[in-house]
């Protein structure tokens, strides 16, 4: 479940200094932060489907 355009293009939006601004610090950790947020849910999604998978 990657970072779609339209949401890269929002993050960019409320953190960048202008509308094309991909470089700077608060960008890209803010980008970093949002895939760190999905990999969080993806992993723990699969940490209770495999759970649920052993027990059967």
């Amino acid at each position: 479940m990657p970072l779609t355009k339209e949401k890269i293009k929002e993050i960019i939006s409320k953190y960048g200094k202008h509308e094309r601004d991909s470089g700077s610090p608060e960008v890209q950790i803010a980008l970093l932060t949002e895939r760190i947020k999905i990999f969080s849910f993806v992993s723990g999604i699969m940490f209770i489907l495999l759970s649920i998978c052993l027990t059967f």
